[in-house]
């Protein structure tokens, strides 16, 4: 998530949408970016304190909070890996309640 237009700002939104593309082939998973200078509330809501910041939501809840290199193929394993953990724990869940 960016907070201003500054060079590295420009730089993950082309990493962002790169990433965008690099998962266009995957079912129900969207990837987005929040500019909090102009979202302060949604930034707020998701507790989003230093810039950038990558989460990922499952569901509507936070799943992860990505710190690792900063290049799509590195983003994309780690958004598939923790999907696949976010379902396998959903799916362990729903059984339970059988």
């Amino acid at each position: 998530m960016a907070s201003s237009s500054s060079v590295m700002d420009k730089n993950l939104g082309t990493l962002w949408e790169d990433l965008g593309k690099a998962m266009e082939g995957e079912d129900e998973i969207e990837i987005g970016l929040v500019d909090c200078s102009t979202s302060n509330p949604v930034c707020t809501k998701v507790e989003i304190d230093s810039y950038p910041t990558f989460k990922l939501f499952y569901n509507g809840e936070e799943v992860a909070k990505y710190q690792g290199a900063r290049n799509v193929e590195s983003l994309k394993t780690f958004v598939l890996d923790e999907v696949e953990k976010a379902t396998a724990k959903t799916q362990l869940d729903n059984d339970k309640d059988l």
